[in-house]
């Protein structure tokens, strides 16, 4: 129970991380692709901050624990196969949410809108396993 209580917490505070940080990096997305026309962007970040903390909470904490899952029959948690496999499992579950929660209409519209933070999260997560586990190796 201790250990999926630390996992929960660095999966909440990869979430912190990523809400701001995603948008900051679709805003860039959205810069260099011409697809800019907001003038209050400060504004607009921190609201999609704030409202996508629900959603990495409701959609990002269960499918990390099944993607964990099925990644712990992986040898060596942070090689190239797991991250591989963890990056393949969590495009598909931006594919997933992209197809539930768009409209058929704007689906290829908003794929980069599901999908830069499902990749920012997972990243962060990624790196913050891998800090912790090599201070833990370290000590």
């Amino acid at each position: 129970m201790k250990k999926f209580l630390k996992k929960l917490l660095l999966m909440l505070l990869a979430i912190l991380i990523s809400a701001p940080l995603a948008p900051i990096i679709m805003t860039i997305v959205e810069f260099l692709t011409g697809e800019l026309e907001r003038y209050d962007i400060w504004g607009e970040l921190s609201l999609v901050a704030i409202f996508s903390i629900p959603f990495y909470i409701v959609l990002g904490i269960p499918v990390t624990i099944i993607i964990d899952a099925l990644n712990s029959k992986t040898k060596e948690p942070f090689g190239l196969e797991s991250y591989l496999f963890q990056l393949f499992l969590y495009s598909l579950s931006a594919i997933a949410v992209n197809l539930l929660l768009s409209p058929p209409n704007y689906r290829e519209a908003v794929t980069l809108l599901f999908s830069i933070p499902v990749y920012t999260y997972f990243h962060v997560l990624f790196y913050l396993r891998k800090r912790k586990a090599a201070k833990s190796l370290s000590i």
